[in-house]
């Protein structure tokens, strides 16, 4: 991937993609002043990345259980919860998530989630909060450890009214810091799969490739806007060949996913010290997230 594709902005992109850009969507958001959140941002940043690579509690602070529509039960923890420096009212919680198949109850797959919460609306209330769509998540990400060094982030997410802060950058660079604090060795390896452009741009900026010649295509093939590609809803890259009505977020079967991955390779020991010299960086960032 040439240097030079990484200076297209989004508008350029979807420039090249013609007619074939839509449904369109209503884009007023009534984004929030995080300085007045927020009052000393490389503190606030610094203390996100400690509460990350500390231990987390051995006895839960909350539980919660909930069987997921394909009958997986999600068994989640709250393991960590903690209102961060630099911030009026802004509370740091990890969760830990086991998910069982009952079919398989043999199989492990636990994820790790971090995230924001705007207020102190209680560590019983906090699990609920990712289930009910509670506008106190201000940014969530969830990682998963595939085996010892390889690791996947199955889901982020930053609350609209949050974006273009820099929270989403701050949240990243935490996954990546929980994932070298989880890890076996020294080199470590983080991968993530979409296909919305504006994350796509984004994972670019922060240090994320194609994970292969295959992935490094299909982007190539999105930076031309190919003629057999379209851009649907929330800015989800589609096959030309899907009805209008079915590009949607939803329709995960359908788009065109690219993954993308990133190289780890701190010491564990040496993450804070990795924190604090990118805290003041994140404070700069103004990318879509």
């Amino acid at each position: 991937m040439g240097i030079e594709r990484l200076t297209q902005s989004l508008e350029e992109i979807l420039g090249n993609f013609g007619d074939r850009v839509g449904p369109k969507e209503d884009s007023k958001v009534d984004f929030i002043d995080i300085s007045k959140i927020i009052t000393d941002r490389k503190a606030f940043d610094q203390h996100v990345f400690q509460l990350t690579n500390e231990s987390s509690n051995t006895i839960p602070l909350a539980t919660h259980s909930i069987t997921e529509a394909n009958g997986i039960i999600a068994n989640s923890k709250l393991v960590q919860y903690e209102k961060l420096n630099g911030s009026e009212d802004v509370y740091f919680a990890k969760m830990e998530i086991d998910k069982v198949d009952p079919e398989l109850p043999n199989m492990k797959d636990r994820r790790i989630r971090i995230a924001l919460m705007r207020g102190d609306i209680g560590k019983d209330n906090v699990l609920n909060a990712f289930h009910n769509n509670d506008q106190s998540v201000m940014a969530v990400m969830i990682v998963k450890n595939l085996d010892d060094n390889d690791f996947v982030m199955p889901h982020r997410f930053v609350n609209p009214a949050y974006r273009k802060s820099g929270l989403g950058t701050t949240m990243l660079k935490a996954a990546e810091t929980q994932c070298l604090s989880m890890a076996e060795g020294p080199e470590v390896n983080l991968s993530v799969s979409t296909a919305q452009l504006d994350v796509i741009l984004w994972l670019l900026k922060n240090g994320f490739e194609p994970s292969s010649d295959e992935e490094k295509g299909k982007l190539e093939m999105i930076f031309n806007g190919d003629k057999n590609l379209c851009v649907g809803e929330r800015l989800n890259v589609f096959p030309v060949d899907v009805e209008h009505q079915n590009r949607v977020h939803d329709n995960v079967s359908k788009k065109l996913y690219i993954t993308f991955e990133k190289p780890l390779t701190y010491q564990g020991e040496q993450v804070p010290e990795i924190a604090r010299q990118v805290g003041g960086e994140i404070a700069l960032a103004t990318n879509q997230e």
